[in-house]
């Protein structure tokens, strides 16, 4: 008598009873599958509800301010703009380079550094330990935007209450500073979400410059209403 049984004693289904189980199997898959399917989404949906703020008993999203910056470059958020020219003002040459000294080779920021083919070579001198992070744009002062109104800024020396510590040179090189007309900056070599201008003797306590090696701060920065020395890659003075 066949009895599905093995001479070891081990039960095995008869050729006549496979197609009833591969059915019940089948069947029970069936009805097992879509439970399996809904535990699992309910228990995703758990896991995400749990990573939203709870809040007077409401859940909600946590709170995005509609000006929050973009996430910045987390090496490079913000490239320093600078320049040297040697004309002038209240500010001896000697003193500017004591304070550039100060900052060429200690801050190892992101740079552009506009100057002429007089000062160029001084000044790479001092950059050498940040030379791979310093773009040199040698131009003439004479072909900077705004000194080529000089004359109408020989006019505005004349009146300026200042005057006898100022210079038309320093009024110029301010306005095409402010209108941040320098066109190699559109190529934003540093891949940066920011420009920030800052005045190359700008570094004048060297006891100080240790504490500001991290200078800009690698957080992005947000230019304040009257902020004028803050701008994006495309050359326009941002604005809230």
């Amino acid at each position: 008598m066949k009895t599905g049984c093995s001479s070891r004693g081990n039960w095995r289904p008869l050729p006549s009873q496979k197609p009833w189980l591969l059915m019940a199997i089948a069947f029970a898959t069936v009805l097992l599958l879509p439970l399996l399917f809904k535990f699992h989404i309910q228990t995703a949906s758990a896991k995400f509800h749990r990573m939203l703020v709870l809040c007077d008993g409401e859940i909600q999203r946590p709170k995005v301010s509609p000006t929050t910056a973009p996430p910045p470059r987390l090496d490079r958020p913000v490239t320093v703009v600078t320049a040297y020219y040697n004309i002038p003002s209240k500010h001896s040459n000697a003193e500017y380079l004591k304070w550039i000294g100060n900052f060429l080779p200690r801050i190892p920021c992101y740079m552009y550094l506009f100057t002429d083919e007089k000062s160029a070579e001084q000044l790479i001198k001092l950059r050498a330990p940040f030379l791979n992070r310093t773009i040199f744009v040698v131009r003439p002062f004479a072909q900077l935007k705004e000194v080529k109104r000089l004359e109408m800024w020989k006019e505005q020396h004349k009146i300026d209450h200042e005057r006898h510590y100022q210079s038309p040179e320093v009024y110029a090189w301010c306005g095409t500073r402010k209108c941040t007309s320098f066109g190699r900056l559109r190529e934003n070599a540093f891949d940066s979400d920011y420009f920030l201008w800052t005045d190359i003797g700008s570094f004048r306590d060297a006891d100080r410059v240790k504490h500001l090696t991290t200078f800009p701060t690698p957080a992005s920065p947000r230019p304040s209403r009257d902020e004028e020395d803050l701008f994006p890659p495309d050359g326009k003075v941002h604005r809230e």
